[in-house]
């Protein structure tokens, strides 16, 4: 096999554009790293007071009882109620009737009382299945929280010694 002067080395594909460079480009915009995860910020009196990504796919629970994920004093919320609910793969908003707040999903914009209609009753709550585009507000009492998907945060590396302090550790 002789290579011409036109040809390419086995393997690469010419860059879309013929610029050098792009294909990285728009291969980093493209990279997916798994499935999306919560974001979720907690507001009370106008002010953020915690937000946390929760970087494993799970049930997050609210309520008065302190092994709930998010504490929340309000008498109208189950000791431990799953807001937002892992079943199978899918996340799902659970809500009672004392809540209030909107959610984006991918048929629009609507109102938590709109989705009463369209949810299915579980117990006393209703639920509805929400995609990783939805984001949206849940107002509980004077507790709001925000959410939204986002992309896993990168794997932080163990942190290590710098080698002159494991040095004279070994040595003294």
């Amino acid at each position: 096999m002789n290579a011409g002067p036109g040809a390419q080395q086995p393997g690469a594909a010419p860059a879309p554009g013929g610029r050098p460079g792009q294909m990285t480009a728009v291969m980093r915009a493209m990279a997916v790293t798994g499935p999306k995860v919560l974001r979720i910020g907690v507001v009370q009196a106008g002010r953020v007071i915690e937000e946390r990504i929760i970087k494993q796919r799970t049930t997050v629970t609210i309520g008065p009882n302190e092994k709930a994920m998010f504490v929340v004093q309000n008498q109208n919320v189950p000791p431990n109620f799953k807001l937002f609910e892992l079943v199978g793969n899918d996340y799902h908003l659970n809500f009672v009737d004392g809540m209030t707040g909107r959610v984006a999903l991918a048929t629009g914009i609507t109102d938590i009382a709109a989705l009463r209609g369209q949810a299915k009753k579980v117990g006393n709550a209703y639920q509805v299945k929400i995609t990783e585009e939805a984001r949206g507000k849940v107002v509980v009492g004077d507790t709001t929280f925000l959410f939204q998907f986002v992309a896993p945060p990168p794997v932080q590396p163990r942190p290590q010694l710098p080698l002159a302090v494991k040095g004279g550790i070994a040595q003294s």
